[in-house]
């Protein structure tokens, strides 16, 4: 993936287990994580100053991902999945603005699309062995992005 989608929080609702037979049997339900801090941390305003204030503080994130696995932790639904709600991160004794953190973890499903080709030709490595399962969450993706433009 590009560093346009690094960065992006969100829920996977699949997790991957091995039978006996060594079939790959995706459960729902479960709690997968994707965080990447590329475009997270790393992502600047249009004077070129970063909104994040670093890498040391990506602690705050993992804090809302334990408390969202605990049901505590607060997000809103996006075409991606769920991203921290306003205020989930805490901020306390740092100097980000709150227009920044809503510009941190808003979701451009415009972006997204962008990306689209890099996903289905990074799943084509892995050919037949690739999980249906994949397969289905990437088309649901595309069908929550809105499709083609």
């Amino acid at each position: 993936m590009s560093s346009r989608a690094h960065g992006k929080m969100h829920q996977v609702s699949v997790t991957a287990t091995k039978n006996g037979s060594g079939e790959v049997k995706f459960e729902p339900d479960s709690k997968v994580w994707n965080h990447s801090d590329g475009e997270f941390v790393f992502r600047k305003d249009e004077h070129g100053r970063f909104l994040w204030p670093g890498f040391g503080e990506n602690s705050r994130v993992l804090e809302w991902i334990f408390r969202r696995c605990q049901g505590t932790g607060e997000a809103r639904e996006t075409p991606i999945g769920f991203v921290p709600a306003a205020g989930a991160i805490v901020t306390d004794g740092l100097d980000v603005d709150p227009h920044d953190m809503e510009r941190l973890l808003a979701v451009d499903s415009g972006e997204w699309k962008l990306e689209l080709p890099a996903i289905h030709q990074h799943f084509a490595r892995f050919g037949e062995q690739l999980p249906q399962a994949l397969r289905d969450q990437l088309s649901a993706l595309e069908r929550r992005l809105g499709g083609d433009d």
